[in-house]
């Protein structure tokens, strides 16, 4: 199910609804535009999803927010994956921008990151990545920098 790569490398993150995580396809440690390790996960839009009938009720639209969440849930899973430990903490990103609507009918997205910088050797543990979400039709919906999860114990 949708829970089991969280499960699997011991990551807390949400449930139902707010999981944006469908499938992990693969994370490497190392390539990437950065050389620090790269990772793809899959998102199946479900148009069954409270968030289309709240958002918008007469044009359903997945609010950008969500997409920024699902980066941001898929970076602090690979941070868990390479090593990281405790809690995983959003610190930020520096620039995010929406590129396209993502509809209740888009089907899939894939989820790209490329690691800029992971620290294991001191408390907090952190990553730092960047985001690219791409639709079923291969067209980019949304681009992120920088986003920074910290692990607290």
């Amino acid at each position: 199910g949708r829970r089991g790569a969280a499960k699997k490398f011991g990551a807390q993150l949400p449930s139902h609804f707010f999981l944006m995580i469908s499938r992990v396809l693969f994370i490497h440690k190392r390539g990437g535009a950065h050389g620090n390790g790269h990772a793809v996960a899959e998102y199946d839009i479900d148009s069954d999803n409270i968030i289309f009938r709240v958002h918008f009720a007469d044009r359903p639209i997945l609010p950008a927010v969500m997409l920024l969440e699902g980066v941001q849930q898929f970076v602090g899973l690979v941070g868990w994956h390479r090593g990281c430990k405790g809690q995983g903490v959003v610190k930020g990103a520096k620039a995010y921008r929406v590129h396209r609507m993502v509809l209740p009918t888009d089907g899939t997205l894939r989820c790209k990151i490329d690691v800029r910088r992971i620290n294991l050797r001191r408390q907090p543990h952190f990553i730092i990545a960047d985001g690219t979400v791409i639709n079923g039709k291969g067209e980019v919906v949304f681009t992120v920098e920088d986003v920074k999860i910290a692990f607290v114990e």
